[in-house]
């Protein structure tokens, strides 16, 4: 009898404890799920509203920037129909600002390579101003200067 009231108790007591566990992962849940809504909202609220109400600006900008753009072009291509078109100052400043990205476009493209050492990026010597006469000749006897006085560069 002492065994069959250990068996009932037990079965009792694993019912109520599965029970709570239930209770306890429900109750979990409803607490992550509070969470998960509370920085759903927080999000939504500081970062996709702000970028929302920037692309429509962005969008309405675009939009705006399309429309100048056309009149542009419109009044670019008219200008050639124009009876002034030799001595138009649209036409003369847009040569210009053509010829000025030409010019641009054809430089030299920078270099990586090393300068001389003691050499300035301008081509003049790296030194100290008092080691040099008043246009940059080297006073004689200095070092680095040949008997005449001209500097060495090495």
């Amino acid at each position: 009898m002492l065994v069959v009231g250990g068996i009932i108790g037990w079965a009792t007591s694993r019912r109520r404890e599965k029970a709570d566990v239930k209770l306890t992962e429900t109750s979990a849940r409803q607490i992550e799920v509070q969470v998960l809504d509370t920085a759903l909202a927080a999000i939504n609220e500081k970062v996709v509203l702000p970028l929302t109400n920037r692309l429509s600006t962005l969008q309405n900008e675009y939009e705006t920037l399309l429309k100048e753009l056309k009149q542009l072009r419109n009044a670019i291509t008219k200008m050639y129909v124009c009876r002034h078109v030799v001595d138009c100052p649209i036409k003369l400043e847009l040569q210009k600002q053509q010829t000025n990205n030409n010019a641009a476009a054809k430089r030299k493209p920078a270099t990586n390579r090393q300068r001389e050492p003691g050499r300035e990026a301008d081509g003049t010597p790296d030194c100290d101003p008092g080691e040099h006469g008043e246009h940059g000749n080297s006073r004689k006897g200095a070092p680095g200067t040949s008997p005449g006085g001209a500097v060495q560069y090495r």
